[in-house]
C-alpha cells in the first residue's frame, strides 16, 4: 500500500507522473518521422498537429499507468522515490481517471484526424509498455529488449500518420529507434546499478555482470550503425541526411569501443549515455530538413 504524503496535490504532480522527458523524446522522433514521410505526399497540417498532440497524450497516459505499477519499486530507488505515485500525493483513484482521459483524447485525435493505422500502432505500443514491459521488468533482464518495441513505435506511427502506410522507411526508423534504446538504457543500468539492486530489478549488469553489459552495448551500437547505413540507401533519404546519420552513429559507437578502465565502468557508461542524448535531437532535425535536400 502506498504511504500517503501530507503534501497537497498540485498541477506539477500531474505533469511529473506523466514523465515529460519520455513524452518529449518519443514525440520528437515521431514528429521527425512525420515530416520525413510527408515529403512523399501533401503536408497535412491538421493531421500533423493531431498526431503530435494525440501521440503525446497516449505516451503520457501510458507513463502514468506505468508509474503506478512501479510505485513499490520507485519507493526503493533514490532517483524515483519522490514521484507523486510513490509518495501517495497523487492517489490511484485520481490517476486512473487522469490516464483514461489522456488516452481518450489521444486516441480520439489519432483515430479521427489522422488515420486508423496510426491509432493502432499507438494502441500496440501502449499495451506492450503498460502490460508486457511493466510485468517483464520485475522478472527478467530481457525486459529492456522487450521495451524497445513500444519505445520504437512513435517514429513508425509518425511515418504512418503522414503517409497512411509504413513501408521500408518506416520500419528502418523503427529499427533505428529500437537499436538506440539498448545502449542508452544499458548505460543507465550501469551507473544506477545500486538503485536497481536495492529495488530488486533484474537489469542486465545485476544479473550477468558489467563485462557482458559492455559487450551488448557495443553490439547494439553496431546494430544502430547498420540501420543508419540501411536507412541511407533504402529509405529515399537525401545523401546528406544518410551520411550525417551515419556520422552520428560512428560518433556514438566511438564512445563505446573505448574499453572502460577497471573500476571506472560507471564513468564509461555515463559517457555512452550522454553521447546518446545528442542522437535523437540531431536525427529529428535531419528528418525534418530532408524534404528540402536533393534525393540520393
Amino acid at each position: 500500500m502506498t504511504k500517503q504524503s501530507s503534501r497537497q496535490l498540485g498541477l506539477r504532480d500531474f505533469v511529473v507522473v506523466a514523465k515529460p522527458g519520455i513524452v518529449l523524446g518519443n514525440l520528437m522522433v515521431g514528429v521527425g518521422a512525420f515530416c520525413f514521410g510527408a515529403a512523399l505526399v501533401r503536408f497535412d497540417w491538421v493531421a500533423f498537429f493531431a498526431f503530435a498532440v494525440g501521440m503525446a497524450l497516449v505516451v503520457a497516459a501510458s507513463c502514468v499507468l506505468n508509474n503506478y505499477y512501479d510505485q513499490d519499486i520507485d519507493r526503493k530507488m533514490k532517483r524515483t522515490s519522490t514521484r507523486p505515485s510513490a509518495t501517495g500525493v497523487l492517489p490511484l483513484h485520481v490517476a486512473l481517471p487522469y490516464a483514461a482521459v489522456l488516452y481518450g483524447v489521444g486516441f480520439g485525435l489519432l483515430g479521427v484526424y489522422v488515420n486508423a493505422l496510426t491509432a493502432l500502432i499507438g494502441l500496440v505500443g501502449a499495451v506492450l509498455y503498460v502490460v508486457a514491459y511493466s510485468f517483464a521488468k520485475r522478472h527478467t533482464h530481457h525486459a529492456t529488449l522487450l521495451g524497445t518495441i513500444p519505445g520504437a513505435t512513435p517514429p513508425l506511427a509518425g511515418y504512418a500518420a503522414a503517409t497512411g502506410e509504413i513501408a521500408a522507411a518506416g520500419w528502418l526508423l523503427f529499427g533505428l529507434m529500437a537499436a538506440w534504446q539498448m545502449p542508452h538504457f544499458y548505460a543507465i543500468a550501469i551507473f544506477r546499478l545500486r538503485d536497481y539492486r536495492a529495488a530488486g530489478v533484474p537489469v542486465l549488469p545485476a544479473v550477468k555482470g558489467l563485462r557482458r553489459t559492455v559487450r551488448e552495448i557495443r553490439l547494439y551500437g553496431a546494430l544502430f550503425l547498420l540501420f543508419a547505413l540501411l536507412f541511407t540507401f533504402y529509405s529515399g533519404a537525401s545523401l546528406f541526411t544518410g551520411l550525417a546519420l551515419c556520422a552520428l552513429a560512428i560518433f556514438w559507437v566511438s564512445k563505446m569501443v573505448v574499453s572502460p578502465r577497471a573500476d571506472h565502468e560507471t564513468t564509461w557508461a555515463r559517457g555512452v549515455f550522454f553521447a546518446s542524448l545528442w542522437i535523437l535531437p540531431a536525427m529529428t532535425i535531419l528528418l525534418v530538413i530532408d524534404r528540402w535536400l536533393p534525393a540520393l
